[in-house]
């Protein structure tokens, strides 16, 4: 039963994270999904690997390594704003910070609409 009640905890702090995270997206979204940057910034760096985690959860593409998130993160925040540092995330998709916005760009297809997405 300690198993059983350590799963549950564990689900309930992983809907948890996803709550704020869809929070976050909210709050941090342009009307073209992208993830402004000046807002985005406003979070703890905690929140901003949680947020950057979800957005690519809900466009149903593979999470990169904690690592990875994190080497993004710092760039994503601290590069000049001509800059535009990038995250492989398969074969067709990309994580791209560019000038003020963070945003997927997916040869294949639209990023979902994450706003009004039920995940």
């Amino acid at each position: 039963t300690k198993i059983l009640n350590f799963n549950l905890r564990l689900q309930r702090i992983l809907s948890l994270t996803d709550e704020i995270a869809k929070q976050d997206l909210v709050f941090c979204c342009t009307g073209e999904q992208n993830i402004n940057l000046e807002v985005f910034k406003s979070l703890s760096n905690n929140r901003q690997i949680n947020l950057l985690g979800y957005y690519i959860k809900i466009n149903d593409l593979p999470l990169p390594s904690n690592k990875q998130l994190t080497e993004f993160n710092k760039q994503a925040i601290t590069s000049n704003w001509d800059r535009k540092p990038q995250l492989k995330l398969n074969n067709a998709a990309l994580l791209i910070r560019y000038k003020r916005y963070i945003f997927i760009e997916n040869k294949h297809t639209l990023p979902k609409n994450s706003l009004h997405s039920s995940n």
